[in-house]
């Protein structure tokens, strides 16, 4: 069975996507990842989250602002059942800092911004945007094989899950994510 015989998960990108507002959150933002050369990665979600209900594919509630993710709209749409269908997100590694949306079921990238130019020339320009934008897919790549790691094992049910509600509720809580992903 080749990949593009695979079916999409449709519960699978809204899951990611609440869990990386929930880890950037829950974990300070900051996350060493494996196989990311030992080097921290920051990610947060930044102004804009987009909420359909499960059954739906139109949008239903889209929250938009620079508090977006910490408004009582975002976590009230959470709480009432829908699920997040867009996420924009900053990723920040070494000097390197991207914005970029997540869409969909497909998890499709819109909205691409990268780090500003620093060589010379055409093919310098092509190549370092080239590199960037490699480097954004492998960072992704991460943060997802964590997640898939963690929604396989038993921690997504007995911990995670769990975690996640108290913090969808507001309430303060000792969480650690790094210690979760040290587990697997």
């Amino acid at each position: 069975m080749s990949t593009e015989e695979l079916p999409i998960l449709p519960h699978l990108a809204p899951e990611f996507y609440t869990w990386i507002w929930f880890s950037s959150e829950t974990a300070g933002g900051i996350f060493s990842l494996p196989d990311a050369d030992g080097i921290p990665v920051d990610v947060w979600v930044d102004e804009r989250l987009s909420f359909r209900n499960p059954e739906a594919h139109k949008m239903r509630a889209t929250v938009t602002g620079e508090n977006a993710p910490q408004s009582p709209e975002a976590r009230a749409a959470l709480a009432s059942g829908k699920v997040i269908n867009d996420i924009q997100i900053q990723l920040k590694t070494d000097e390197r800092a991207y914005s970029l949306s997540l869409k969909g079921e497909g998890m499709d990238i819109s909205g691409l911004k990268l780090p500003p130019h620093s060589g010379d020339g055409y093919h310098a320009l092509f190549y370092e945007r080239m590199y960037f934008v490699q480097d954004v897919y492998r960072l992704l790549e991460l943060f997802y094989v964590v997640f898939a790691r963690l929604r396989t094992h038993t921690l997504w049910e007995e911990t995670i899950v769990p975690a996640m509600r108290e913090w969808l509720l507001g309430n303060k809580q000792s969480f650690d994510m790094h210690e979760q992903i040290a587990r697997l």
